[in-house]
């Protein structure tokens, strides 16, 4: 299956990824946002680890509001965990307790993001859970200070993608050239041999050439801002920007 299958987006003939936006701030100032954007990006990542210190009962009611504002878009619900690369640094129990209140709405989330890094047997009741939601997730995993090697990089998109995850992400960051031309590679004999949908990025600017050309290795979601919001990770564009980059091409 392709990853707009498995997210469940309506088909494009032009074989570019996916364009996902995350939602960090203010749900009404991105709304704004939102309505100047043409064309739309295809899902939003709901970054919940901004709202973790909501109490667990009104979660519910943050979720009807960013439902709301997000034009309709898909959502992908991510908790990302400081290690990470994120603002979540709850116990994993409590952890466990925000994603069941959440998937237990009955809203139909597009994806659940999953941190290879979290205790294994955390790790499995989130995917339980999500199985039971019948929500697709995502397994992956972040590593801000470098991109290790090939061989390493292989093993780790392996080891995601036998754990039953529907989708597989990893994203590195680079310290030179080689790197980056590193992550490309490997995507590309990742993308042909573990037949789940796959999303790569090398971080930072001198990564930001991932962003835009790593559809064309196998990775099959990019992730971008909408103009005058807060960056997520090192080296996103706008959405503009990601566009004007592949109407060169």
């Amino acid at each position: 299956m392709t990853l707009r299958e498995v997210l469940r987006l309506p088909a494009k003939q032009t074989g570019l990824p996916v364009i996902a936006v995350p939602l960090t701030g203010a749900v009404d100032a991105f709304y704004q946002q939102l309505k100047l954007q043409n064309p739309l990006p295809d899902v939003v990542e709901w970054r919940v680890d901004y709202w973790a210190q909501t109490p667990l009962a009104g979660l519910p009611d943050v979720l009807a509001e960013v439902v709301q504002n997000t034009a309709g878009l898909p959502l992908i619900l991510t908790y990302r965990s400081t290690e990470q690369g994120g603002q979540g640094a709850l116990a994993p129990d409590t952890y466990v307790e925000l994603v069941t209140t959440l998937l237990q709405t009955g809203y139909s989330f597009a994806a659940l993001d999953v941190e290879w890094t979290l205790p294994p047997a955390v790790r499995h009741q989130l995917i339980e859970l999500a199985h039971q939601a019948h929500t697709p997730f995502i397994m992956s995993y972040h590593d801000f200070q470098q991109t290790p090697p090939q061989a390493e990089l292989l093993t780790q998109l392996q080891l995601m993608a036998a754990s039953d995850a529907d989708v597989v992400k990893l994203a590195v960051m680079p310290q030179t050239q080689a790197d980056v031309d590193q992550l490309l590679i490997v995507t590309k004999t990742a993308s042909a041999t573990l037949l789940k949908p796959l999303i790569t990025m090398s971080m930072g600017a001198l990564g930001q050439i991932t962003r835009i050309n790593g559809w064309q290795v196998g990775s099959e979601l990019t992730f971008a801002v909408m103009a005058g919001t807060q960056l997520s990770a090192p080296g996103q564009l706008t959405i503009q920007d990601l566009l004007a980059a592949w109407a060169q091409k």
